[in-house]
């Protein structure tokens, strides 16, 4: 069963309540005023690049949805080639996939993982920032 909500434009926000899941393919770019709608509408979450050409950043799409709920996060995934926002890009989030940057209160978080990490690491790396 696939569960996802659109954002304008098309943005993709999962959702944490399932643990399995598969992406449906979506044209739309994420931009500069998607992200600030995005973190402006929501108390705190995650922000996921992936590219659908590294296995182990889908894998990490696959567990993403467990990690943020587990720590109440709204998560938000984004494929690498529809990121247009020039903030995030500008944090480095486009270096490696996949990518996590985290949001609070309307503010993004100055922190970024990049690269894979097995659920269990990625928990506890995101509970020191929460």
């Amino acid at each position: 069963m696939v569960s996802y909500f659109k954002l304008p434009k098309g943005i993709l926000i999962l959702s944490c309540l399932l643990v399995g899941f598969s992406i449906k393919a979506d044209s739309s770019v994420f931009t500069d005023g998607d992200l600030h709608s995005l973190i402006q509408d929501k108390k705190q979450g995650m922000i996921l690049i992936w590219s659908r050409d590294m296995p182990l950043s889908t894998l990490a799409l696959q567990e993403a949805p467990a990690v943020a709920r587990a720590l109440d996060l709204t998560l938000t995934a984004v494929r690498q080639e529809d990121m247009r926002s020039a903030k995030l890009a500008s944090q480095g989030i486009l270096n490696h996939f996949p990518a996590i940057m985290l949001y609070r209160n309307g503010e993004l978080l100055p922190f970024l993982i990049q690269g894979y990490e097995k659920p269990e690491s990625l928990l506890n790396i995101l509970r020191e920032q929460k």
